[in-house]
């Protein structure tokens, strides 16, 4: 049961989502786990990828045989080995990658969202609430990542495609004056994880109530989005530690933020 709260400003949202955070550092793990497993999945793949190459084109293309090869040369040998057959294996495999990956990050997100909500709600969380929410709502987050992500390939090919074929230049120009009402609907649909948790909503139904929910406030909501971009590109501006940060720091505070701010908004 979600509670009901006053009306919470952008600003008190986040030093509220702060001050979660410092008290329950417990929210960043969702997200460790998630760059762990990514991490390991992403390694075993790259290095499996080597070995079926090397198993493959053993026999032409030994380690010795690429040491000694001009960098010409290796390209050739890996030009001539890509044939229609290993491109299609190639590509299937980057594509079984990329779902294995939103999968996991969608599961683990929806876990973030589910502990941000015991704490903006005033409970304690835990792991298991993680874990419990996260096997909830993995496939709905997973679909509406899918449907997004499709929806922003195709914004690009509808003009990325007709530059390769005609080499306009306008095409280009185009499509960078079109990333302004790309980021109008970026911005109005930013909500829609969020509340097909929050509210226990379907796929569909959390795009309409994002969209609803946003329009209400937008420049408030872009005030919010605003606020946390300049959290990320400030960490990210750190050496050394930037990556660590956005784990840590930049990620749990936006999921904490965004369901703080959605619970005292509806």
């Amino acid at each position: 049961m979600v509670k009901k709260f006053g009306k919470l400003g952008v600003f008190d949202s986040i030093r509220e989502a702060f001050k979660k955070w410092a008290a329950n550092f417990i929210i960043v793990m969702p997200f460790v786990f998630n760059f762990l497993i990514t991490i390991a999945i992403g390694g075993a793949a790259i290095i499996g990828a080597i070995a079926v190459f090397f198993g493959v084109y053993a026999t032409s293309l030994t380690l010795t045989t690429l040491q000694q090869m001009t960098e010409t040369e290796m390209v050739t040998a890996l030009a001539n080995a890509l044939t229609p057959g290993a491109m299609a294996f190639v590509g299937l495999a980057i594509f079984l990658l990329i779902l294995i990956f939103t999968i996991i990050q969608s599961f683990f997100e929806s876990g973030a969202i589910g502990m941000s909500m015991d704490l903006g709600n005033g409970r304690k969380t835990s792991l298991k609430t993680m874990w419990k929410t996260g096997k909830k709502f993995w496939l709905r987050s997973s679909l509406l990542k899918i449907i997004f992500g499709f929806l922003i390939l195709i914004f690009s090919l509808i003009f990325f495609i007709p530059f390769v074929l005609t080499e306009n230049v306008f095409w280009i120009i185009l499509l960078f004056i079109m990333i302004i009402p790309a980021i109008f609907f970026l911005i109005m649909f930013s909500f829609a994880q969020y509340l097909l948790i929050i509210n226990d909503l379907d796929v569909f139904k959390s795009i309409k109530a994002s969209w609803k929910f946003v329009g209400r406030r937008y420049w408030r909501v872009w005030g919010l989005v605003l606020m946390i971009g300049l959290i990320s590109l400030v960490a990210g501006f750190i050496p050394y530690v930037s990556y660590v940060l956005a784990i840590l720091l930049t990620a749990p505070i936006q999921a904490l933020s965004y369901v703080i701010y959605a619970l005292n908004n509806s």
